[in-house]
């Protein structure tokens, strides 16, 4: 029960974080890269929550999840099914970039393997 509390906790502080990004921050860098890399470590926090073990390779699916997000975004989902609401339009972005290919999988490994277990270290986590 304390890994989910942890995982938990993780989930709702990228999302806050994710909230003001997208509500707030205009530029070419803060939003398009470092909030698509927030993403996949919220998707992943919110996976574990729910399998507080982890399953092997987890951060490899979570990676492929994303990268399926992004070939979305290359063939303009959005754009194809007409949304308008801005929300919608946040949330499945709109944006595609090769380069966010190269950012998540690094990520995911270091949150994986060395940011999240140092975090729980610190919170006394088992």
């Amino acid at each position: 029960m304390k890994k989910r509390f942890f995982y938990i906790i993780s989930f709702l502080l990228i999302f806050c974080i994710e909230v003001l990004i997208a509500l707030y921050v205009r530029d070419n860098f803060i939003r398009p890269y470092v909030g698509d890399m927030l993403v996949v470590v919220l998707v992943y926090s919110f996976v574990r929550i729910f399998l507080p073990t982890g399953i092997p390779r987890m951060s490899f699916y979570v990676f492929l999840f994303a990268c399926f997000v992004e070939v979305l975004q290359y063939f303009r989902l959005v754009e194809t099914l007409g949304i308008t609401n801005r929300a919608a339009r946040i949330i499945l972005g709109s944006t595609f970039d090769w380069a966010l290919f190269l950012d998540k999988k690094p990520l995911l490994l270091s949150v994986e393997h060395c940011i999240l277990p140092e975090f729980a270290i610190l919170w006394n986590f088992p």
